[in-house]
Parts: structure tokens; C-alpha cells; sequence
């Protein structure tokens, strides 16, 4: 057979490489949103432009690094995971598919589910340990946004790691298309209630927190309806959670 051009090899490359990319860099893509929204919605309803700045920096410079943290891990499991279901799919083998997505699954799950919680619980002591230089004043509004940002951990982790099951099938595209539904979702919720003076910043928070539950929850309907993984609600969501919950508690006391 006659071997394919450097140009076809491209055009391969580049149909593959572009989507993954994009999915791999959805904490940038929500940091554009944000810098394109929420100085000029805190403008509109009254703020100073220095309040507005102090704002933006805290959520984009404190808030969401500690956020992506924990989706080091998820992002580590989304690249083992390419591979493992990839092969599986080309052996034809529906069992290791499904095998490999459920437990990709579990351990995002498992993992960024107590990070949250920990993330929630411990909000105030991980501010002050690793933000030593914040003014005072910026503290407990550091605090607040940490807190509300916590379950945006959880799905973040989904999302990656869905992405990754949904690539090693060979849908790099469809990741990609339901994360622009959620930015959608975001830049309505983010504009309309940022706007609103009682949840100013927070709005954007909220935002991006239904981005990640919109896409994560389309990416699990996707790999759901083309691997049939044995999704339980008791081992996948009830156990976690209340695991959680008591090392939460026992970390807050």
C-alpha cells in the first residue's frame, strides 16, 4: 500500500491533537472566560477599579491554583487512561473497556471528592499557610471563594478523566463539544450574576462550578451510552460520600 504524505499525516495528527488539546487545557479556557467578564460586570454594578482588580486577582491568582491541584492526579489518570482503553477497544475486548472506565471513574471520584471536602473544611488554615503576603482584608473573601470553588475539585476531576475514557475510544471531538456547551452555561450564569451586587464575584464562581457539572455529566452520559459501564450509585457516589464526610468532620474538629 502506498505510504500516506507528510501532509496526510498532518492533517491525521492535527484532527487528534487539536481536541485533545483544547480538553487538555480547561482550567486556561475558564481563566480567559473569566478575565473577558469579571472586571467589567464588577465595573458595571459600582465597583472601583481597584476593588475590581483586587477581586479578579484573588480568584484567578489564589483560588483557582489551589483548585487545580488536586486535577494533577486526574490529569495523570486521564493520560493512563488513553492508552489502556485504546488498546482494549482495538482487541475488541467491550469487558477491559468497560473495566478500564469504571475504575478511571472510582479513582477520580475517590481522589478529588475528599479533596474537595478537605478544600471546604480546611479553607481558612490552607489561606494563611500558603498566602502568608494577602492583606487581612483579603482573607476571608479568599476564604469564601475557596469554600464555594471546593466542589468545583470534584468535577473537574470528572471532566478530565471522562475526557480521557472518551479519547481512548476515539471520540477526541465530543469532550470538546460538551465543555463548550458548559462554557456556555458559564458565560450566562457568570454575566447575569455577577451582576447582581449581593453575589457580585461569586457569581463567577457559580459559573464555572455548573461548567464542570454540565460537561462532566454530558462526558458520563457519552462513555455511559458507548461502554455500558457498571455505574452504581452506592459504590461510585454513596460510599465516597459519606467517607468523606467523617474524614471532614474529623478534620474540622
Amino acid at each position: 500500500s502506498q505510504r500516506p504524505s507528510f501532509k496526510e499525516l498532518s492533517l491525521k495528527l492535527a484532527v487528534i491533537a487539536v481536541p485533545v488539546t483544547i480538553g487538555g487545557a480547561i482550567m486556561p479556557i475558564i481563566g480567559f472566560i473569566d478575565a473577558a467578564i469579571i472586571k467589567g460586570a464588577l465595573l458595571d454594578i459600582g465597583y472601583a477599579l481597584e476593588s475590581a482588580r483586587s477581586l479578579f486577582g484573588i480568584l484567578t491568582g489564589v483560588v483557582n491554583p489551589l483548585v487545580a491541584m488536586p486535577t494533577v492526579l486526574s490529569s495523570a489518570l486521564q493520560m493512563s487512561l488513553v492508552p489502556a482503553i485504546s488498546h482494549a477497544k482495538e482487541r475488541r475486548d467491550k469487558k477491559g473497556v468497560r473495566v478500564s472506565a469504571l475504575v478511571g471513574t472510582k479513582l477520580a471520584i475517590y481522589i478529588a471528592l475528599p479533596c474537595a471536602v478537605g478544600m471546604f473544611v480546611l479553607a481558612d488554615p490552607i489561606i494563611r499557610c500558603l498566602y502568608s503576603g494577602l492583606q487581612p482584608e483579603n482573607i476571608p473573601v479568599s476564604v469564601q471563594l475557596l469554600q464555594q470553588m471546593a466542589a468545583g475539585v470534584l468535577f473537574l476531576s470528572l471532566v478530565q478523566t471522562l475526557t480521557g475514557v472518551l479519547q481512548g475510544l476515539g471520540k477526541v471531538t465530543v469532550p470538546v463539544f460538551n465543555l463548550l456547551v458548559g462554557a456556555v452555561f458559564k458565560v450566562i450564569l457568570s454575566i447575569v450574576l455577577i451582576r447582581v451586587p449581593s453575589i457580585n464575584i461569586s457569581g463567577a464562581v457559580v459559573g464555572t462550578i455548573v461548567c464542570y457539572v454540565v460537561a462532566s455529566g454530558l462526558n458520563l452520559w457519552q462513555v455511559y451510552r458507548r461502554t455500558h459501564m457498571p455505574f452504581r450509585i452506592m459504590d461510585c457516589v454513596v460510599k465516597p460520600v459519606i467517607a468523606s464526610a467523617v474524614m471532614g468532620a474529623f478534620a474540622y474538629f
